[in-house]
């Protein structure tokens, strides 16, 4: 998979018509003989062969280049009509075998997140989960919730499994049930001291962290940790949410 910008191809389609109206009109004539005209053309070339990397502009992406040396060597207008006829049609073809997708400006937040997902302080308190943090916003921005689920699962086994160590439990998300894990982080917790006021602090904050954990397990709609078999969008995008508030809980505790 690779981005482009579709408004550049947009405006050099635009662009290669009105020489091409203009060409047909005067068999070339000043418009394409002119040397502004000509460096603004290959600027404009030039831009769009920056977004041509793949091998499936291969053939437009050649095209453009040989226009650009035309339109450096003074070139005949006449040879110049060809080339920006040519280029429009290589470019239709190749835009045409292309499958393009598009994402939503909240879905390019997801895809392509200017700052970590979860926010910077899970993703310096756990960074071994950023990857799979990563991964899950790309699915859901593309639409692979059921995926989107998986990576969750991956990021929820490290954090419960940080839990159970902060808490000096042993935890087993890859065998036991929620309601086992949540035992035992519950336990613990209820076992913490609250003599003074900082303990009792640490234990609001540990008992609000299991309570976001209790939340990850109903949205999780299955008994254990493992993801069921498929998920609609509304059901990942609850899970995204309360697992990202549950390990932003955790890492305040690490």
């Amino acid at each position: 998979m690779f981005r482009i910008r579709t408004n550049l191809f947009l405006e050099m389609q635009d662009m290669l018509v009105q020489w091409s109206i203009v060409g047909r009109a005067n068999r070339g004539g000043r418009t394409l003989d002119n040397g502004g005209n000509r460096r603004k053309f290959i600027e404009r070339l030039n831009g769009l062969m920056t977004e041509m990397p793949s091998p499936e502009f291969d053939m437009c992406r050649r095209s453009a280049e040989r226009t650009v040396q035309h339109l450096k060597d003074g070139v005949a207008p006449e040879q110049i009509l060809h080339d920006v006829e040519e280029l429009r049609g290589r470019i239709l073809d190749q835009m045409d075998s292309v499958y393009f997708l598009a994402l939503s400006t909240e879905e390019i937040g997801y895809f392509e997140a200017l700052d970590p997902l979860f926010g910077s302080e899970v993703s310096d308190a756990l960074a071994a989960a950023s990857f799979d943090i990563d991964e899950a916003g790309k699915c859901l921005a593309v639409g692979r919730f059921t995926a989107c689920v998986f990576h969750l699962m991956r990021v929820m086994e490290l954090g419960v499994q940080q839990l159970g160590a902060k808490l000096q439990v042993k935890v087993d998300p890859k065998h036991e049930t929620w309601h086992q894990i949540l035992l035992h982080v519950n336990v613990a917790i209820d076992q913490l001291p609250r003599a003074t006021r900082q303990e009792k602090a640490v234990k609001t904050a540990y008992a609000a962290c299991s309570a976001h954990l209790s939340n990850v397990r109903i949205a999780w709609r299955n008994e254990v940790m493992h993801p069921k078999a498929t998920y609609t969008e509304d059901e990942a995008r609850d899970i995204f949410i309360h697992v990202r508030t549950f390990m932003r809980d955790l890492a305040r505790l690490i």
